[in-house]
């Protein structure tokens, strides 16, 4: 079945992997996600943004969980990309 797989912790990271669990089993959104849906509303110009590149490490960690045949997925670059942008992850 799909969307059954889990993340790995890596060190300290069991909240993240948590609220991750719980956003990829919300229908309408990974429909939005898994669908590229939110590529066309990426913002690439705001100077304050990550210039699309988190929401797309999110939905490349969402597509590993939902379609890759492992039973777990790995959020390390997830996990990156989150941590250059919000420094209060670490």
């Amino acid at each position: 079945m799909l969307g059954l797989t889990g993340l790995h912790n890596i060190g300290n990271t069991c909240f993240l992997n948590t609220s991750l669990q719980c956003i990829s089993n919300c229908p309408e959104f990974m429909n939005y996600i898994l669908n590229d849906h939110y590529y066309k509303e990426i913002n690439i110009d705001n100077p304050i943004g990550s210039g699309g590149s988190l929401i797309k490490s999110f939905a490349n960690l969402m597509k590993s969980m939902w379609y890759d045949k492992k039973p777990v997925a790995d959020p390390v670059e997830f996990k990156k990309c989150l941590e250059k942008f919000h420094t209060s992850v670490r």
